[in-house]
């Protein structure tokens, strides 16, 4: 949800405007293919990169926090966990329970500071199913249609709310949603832009996505819009409590993986939820 009142701090100035401009133009037609490919191993491919810069981003948040030993074994971890969700979805459950057993063992015997072992093991089973799940989620999407639907939806409804909460908030203003965290977020760009996400949705019925029905498109939409709100201020806390402005710098103009996926990551991952329940379209097992 990106309003006025964005907490996420960035260069302003036509300068960066085109430098972000540049990395949309140069990114955007190459991540259209992949979604368009009937192939999803592109799709994955480029995901799975995204994820291990997401899990890097988040090992480097911490203050202090700098060695490489445990960030080269958590890294491990957590891209295992992901290939391994992905390739066998149907094992979820035994997948993350050898992660956390595998965390946990290391973290046990990595005996350093007691007073820190808890709250670093802690972060670093948040970190792998935060980023491993939800991240996850958006590769999940395109096995439900070669055809990339999904994909395109879940894309529409995070980043047409993130439009319609910038520009609602602009004009209308009024009461901030959490202070604390996103100073400028007003009540009046969520509920803007929970209206233009459910008009994503609208597109997509209407346009390529005839097979749901209008109570789908409610359904899907409306919450998945309030979602992404939420993944956008759970991604905020993480860099407010850490003292960080941006989760990392490899998008130029944008920030880090996370600070342009975290509604999306949100969005996504409540899709894959309503389209298994709900809807029955299996993943493949």
């Amino acid at each position: 949800m990106t309003d006025p009142a964005s907490d996420k701090p960035k260069p302003s100035g036509p300068s960066n405007l085109l430098v972000r401009l540049l990395t949309a133009f140069i990114l955007g037609p190459a991540i259209i293919a992949l979604i368009l490919w009937e192939n999803h191993l592109g799709l994955w491919i480029f995901i799975l990169c995204a994820n291990v810069v997401a899990y890097w981003e988040m090992l480097n948040m911490v203050p202090g926090e700098s060695d490489r030993v445990d960030k080269g074994v958590v890294l491990t971890l957590g891209i295992a966990f992901s290939v391994l969700l992905y390739w066998f979805p149907g094992r979820a459950l035994p997948i993350g329970a050898a992660t956390v057993i595998a965390l946990l063992t290391y973290g046990v015997f990595r005996f350093r500071d007691m007073t820190t072992i808890g709250p670093r093991v802690s972060y670093w089973l948040g970190t792998i199913f935060y980023v491993g799940l939800l991240f996850g989620a958006i590769a999940q999407l395109k096995q439900l249609d070669l055809g990339g639907d999904w994909v395109f939806l879940a894309m529409t409804v995070a980043w047409f709310g993130d439009t319609g909460a910038y520009f609602t908030g602009r004009f209308i203003g009024g009461p901030k949603v959490y202070p604390a965290v996103s100073p400028k977020k007003t009540w009046s760009g969520s509920i803007g832009g929970t209206f233009f996400s459910v008009g994503a949705g609208v597109l997509a019925k209407l346009w390529y996505m005839p097979q749901l029905s209008w109570i789908d498109v409610v359904l899907i939409c409306a919450p998945a819009a309030v979602l992404g709100q939420v993944g956008d201020f759970a991604e905020s806390v993480f860099k407010r409590s850490f003292g960080v402005k941006d989760s990392g710098s490899i998008l130029p103009g944008h920030g880090g993986i996370l600070d342009r996926a975290d509604a999306l990551m949100f969005v996504s991952a409540y899709l894959v939820i309503y389209a298994t329940l709900v809807l029955g379209i299996a993943l493949p097992s």
